[in-house]
């Protein structure tokens, strides 16, 4: 029995031999239908019906195997067939061969016994050149596809066999070089001589192409930078071409121009050095004139601290009281401008020292106190197992004081909480809670930008620079942390991050 159900036509007008050869074929595993004359089988073809071999009498009633070919071939069907005659003639033999037979029997004593086998090698052949047909189609797409690729390609390319000879290079290569003399079959040598050149080095790259030449590496690098006398930047990549042995018998070699991306760098570079000589500049002059205008500041507060002893009356105090407060913001302006210029120039340091975590929130409070309006309730919520721990006290209560100091400034009652918990693996979390006004999630982002405030009118209304929470967000990073922001309008705010604090070290 065949594996596949193949059809065979038997052609034939002897209607005692063709059913012999049907219930022949039949015996075989094949599908086998009888026609018993010419006319009949092309009506057959006409109706569309196929079959995968066809089994043709050279001599039928009404037409012979010559005249049936010759309308088979103008329906324009392509049906593979086999030749069978009771005349044993060369000439007969030759003639239908041409016509496209696939093979040729003589109706002898000896037919049945090769019918079988010739039938099964015919349809063998013919499933051969069928799959042999399909991977020709194949190959010729992959082959358009990467004769497109080539030709389209950005990179300049020339293949080289192994016995050192250019046998194809794309357009795009003589795009990049320019040389009329480049054409394929001369020496690899030339070739890349003739390169040479055109480059501001030229022996270095003579020397690199013999050293890859003979590694022979079997992978894709990149192996020059190439700056062209006309300012051009091209870098060269190559690659061994080996069979599936391993055995080379060429070489890739493609050239990429990266002119506008090297400028593009310089470009950048250089914006960049200007940035952080500008950004230098600004730091220096702020240190500068924070340093400059803090001397005469501690002069001026200590005049009005001598002026506050000396027997003042009521009015006298409130105007004292009032010039120490614009002193006291002044200052604060001060050492909030110094420290965003020394985190814009990655110059503030975060220490590590011993600390107890309730004692500096418990100070932040205290210093925040005069901050708070009458009605509104400022607690602490801290976890009584809190460690002692390491790390920067002053930095994390500056933190906790600019969250105080605007959560205050803008409760007007209820109450402002400041708590703190460990989570674990020496990480704490902590929160500013209050009851204000609370902030439009469009514009939780904006606040941590520096000199920017929830509203224009908040400057003119509660004072502020808008420098508090991006000092504080950018230190809290620099302790490895996110300084982030939950609130509603009209429901208040919770300021919180977390942060690491290695416990104490025991000898």
């Amino acid at each position: 029995m065949n594996d596949a159900k193949y059809k065979i036509l038997v052609v034939e007008d002897d209607a005692a031999v063709n059913q012999l050869l049907c219930r022949r074929l039949e015996r075989e595993g094949y599908e086998v239908e009888g026609i018993a004359s010419g006319g009949a089988l092309l009506d057959y073809l006409k109706s569309g019906f196929q079959a995968d071999l066809m089994l043709l009498d050279y001599n039928l009633s009404d037409f012979d195997a010559a005249a049936i070919i010759a309308n088979i071939k103008s329906l324009k069907c392509e049906v593979p067939f086999i030749v069978c005659t009771g005349v044993g003639s060369e000439m007969i033999a030759v003639n239908m061969m041409k016509e496209g037979a696939r093979d040729y029997l003589v109706k002898d004593k000896a037919f049945l016994d090769v019918l079988a086998p010739t039938v099964k090698k015919t349809l063998t052949d013919l499933g051969l050149e069928k799959e042999l047909t399909a991977a020709r189609k194949e190959i010729n797409y992959q082959n358009a596809i990467l004769s497109a690729v080539y030709e389209l390609s950005l990179d300049g390319v020339i293949v080289v066999d192994d016995n050192g000879s250019v046998i194809s290079m794309n357009h795009r290569f003589y795009q990049l070089w320019k040389d009329a003399e480049f054409q394929e079959g001369m020496s690899s040598n030339d070739l890349f001589d003739r390169v040479s050149m055109q480059l501001i080095e030229r022996s270095k790259f003579l020397t690199s192409i013999m050293n890859v030449a003979a590694i022979m590496n079997p992978v894709d690098r990149k192996h020059e930078d190439l700056k062209l006398k006309s300012g051009e930047f091209y870098e060269l990549y190559s690659t061994p071409m080996k069979d599936s042995q391993e055995n080379s018998f060429g070489r890739i070699w493609y050239f990429r121009d990266v002119t506008l991306q090297r400028q593009a760098q310089h470009e950048i570079e250089k914006a960049r050095q200007k940035a952080e000589e500008a950004a230098s500049h600004k730091a220096e002059f702020l240190a500068t004139f924070s340093h400059e205008i803090r001397t005469p500041m501690n002069s001026l507060s200590g005049f009005l601290e001598l002026l506050d002893s000396s027997g003042l009356n009521e009015m006298q105090t409130d105007f004292l009281g009032s010039v120490k407060m614009s002193c006291e913001n002044l200052m604060k302006l001060i050492n909030n401008t110094l420290d965003l210029s020394r985190l814009e120039a990655g110059s503030l340091q975060i220490e590590s020292q011993l600390f107890d975590i309730s004692q500096t929130i418990s100070d932040a409070l205290v210093l925040c106190e005069g901050n708070r309006r009458e009605g509104v309730e400022l607690e602490m919520v801290v976890s009584d197992d809190l460690p002692p721990v390491a790390g920067d006290s002053l930095r994390l209560q500056q933190v906790l004081i600019n969250l105080l100091s605007n959560a205050l400034k803008f409760t007007g009652e209820g109450s402002v909480k400041v708590g703190c918990k460990g989570l674990g693996n020496n990480r704490y979390l902590f929160e500013i809670i209050d009851t204000g006004p609370g902030i439009d999630k469009e514009k939780q982002e904006e606040i941590f930008t520096a000199f920017r405030q929830e509203k224009d009118s908040t400057a003119r209304e509660r004072g502020g620079t808008g420098l508090g929470l991006s000092i504080s967000a950018r230190i809290v990073r620099l302790m490895n942390g996110e300084l982030k922001v939950e609130s509603e309008s009209g429901k208040g705010s919770r300021f919180y991050f977390e942060i690491t604090l290695n416990p104490l070290q025991v000898d």
